[in-house]
């Protein structure tokens, strides 16, 4: 599934430290937070694997990807 996503509008894989540095409350899930605003932020990680079973979403790059991308002005 292609979006065309640009990195604002990415959700992001990061590991604990990255996520306490740099997303905290779960905003690493930004897809997910837009589809449905409704959902509190400590619920985003299970409505991402619910949109991922259905493939409504894409595999999530790591922060570190979606810096390299913003960074190269693709």
């Amino acid at each position: 599934m292609t979006l065309g996503l640009r990195p604002a509008n990415f959700s992001t894989h990061n590991r604990q430290a990255t996520r306490a540095l740099f997303a905290p409350f779960n905003v690493n899930f930004h897809i997910e937070h837009h589809a449905l605003v409704s959902v509190p932020y400590w619920q985003l990680p299970r409505l991402h694997r619910l949109l991922q079973q259905h493939k409504a979403v894409p595999n999530p790059p790591s922060y570190w990807q979606v810096m390299r991308l913003a960074a190269s002005n693709k």
